[in-house]
């Protein structure tokens, strides 16, 4: 899924993707085929949801030939240890029994942490049963995290899927995390480590898809990050593109600082060519003292 754009909807993003594959697409809404808005109303989930009522998705199993997991067991021990709710040590265990129940069958482990009662072991549960999600099947997982009902749990696992899913699926992450999540410091930490992971694979796409952020503060907080770590492939390309797209500044000047550190690594002499160009007097004298001494030499 190729993500295409995002709009801002009542404080909402909506984020729109491609689901055509990872061929170059432009940035535009032109050909979208699911966005998130639809899917936060539930008008576009997975073709087969994930049962959360179903008592056969919780019932006894037979032992497991590789780990020795009987459900039952499972379910005993999980049932004693919430009668000690409290005692030192109990949340750890909960919490390690639902891991382990959730690498069998993350499901039914799905469904059985839903009706835990609201504290710190539901939290660190709902944790374990999102990074089951997005270790197995992440659409499940999104699938999942709409059938909890609306408040901090959902919007806990909804973080906890898409910070999982950010290491092998970013582009989902960042749909999901931007459609459905209220602007906050945390929601804003999260796209900045997805775009991260995106940038770290496709700068450019990552970059392109950073300029698009309405909010003007998160935009260049985003794309200080991506063009940095696209300066580690590309530093002239990620030069370029942050000085023609991020305010000039503090975000600026941190966002070319940390692209001429990498650029020195690779092509000292090219470097300073470059940040002779500079015409902003600030910019400029930030960006020779990363130069160094043999560089500020070079520097025209």
């Amino acid at each position: 899924m190729v993500l295409a754009g995002v709009i801002l909807a009542g404080g909402v993003w909506v984020a729109r993707f491609n689901v055509k594959g990872n061929s170059s697409i432009p940035f535009s809404v032109a050909e979208t085929a699911v966005d998130v808005e639809r899917v936060s109303a539930g008008s576009a989930r997975a073709e087969t949801p994930v049962s959360l009522d179903s008592d056969a998705s919780v019932a006894p199993a037979a032992e497991s030939p590789d780990k020795g997991f009987v459900l039952s067991d499972v379910l005993t021990a999980l049932r004693h240890l919430q009668s000690q709710a409290g005692t030192e040590g109990v949340r750890e265990r909960i919490v390690d029994l639902i891991r382990q129940w959730a690498e069998h069958d993350v499901k039914a482990a799905a469904k059985w942490v839903q009706n835990m009662p609201s504290g710190d072991a539901k939290t660190d549960a709902l944790t374990a049963v999102a990074i089951a999600f997005a270790e197995q099947d992440v659409k499940a997982g999104i699938n999942w995290v709409w059938q909890l009902p609306e408040g901090e749990d959902r919007n806990h696992a909804i973080r906890s899927l898409s910070y999982e899913a950010a290491r092998t699926e970013p582009v989902t992450a960042l749909t999901l995390a931007a459609g459905s999540l209220k602007p906050d410091q945390e929601r804003d930490d999260l796209i900045n480590y997805a775009a991260l992971q995106w940038a770290a694979s496709d700068p450019e796409k990552a970059a392109g898809w950073a300029d698009q952020i309405p909010d003007k503060v998160l935009r260049d907080n985003v794309l200080v990050n991506v063009t940095t770590a696209w300066g580690e492939s590309d530093p002239a390309g990620a030069a370029q593109f942050a000085v023609q797209k991020i305010t000039p500044g503090t975000a600026l000047n941190n966002a070319v600082v940390g692209i001429v550190q990498r650029w020195v690594q690779k092509d000292r002499k090219t470097a300073a060519k470059w940040v002779a160009t500079i015409h902003d007097e600030e910019l400029f004298h930030r960006a020779t003292d990363c130069l160094g001494e043999t560089g500020a030499e070079e520097t025209p």
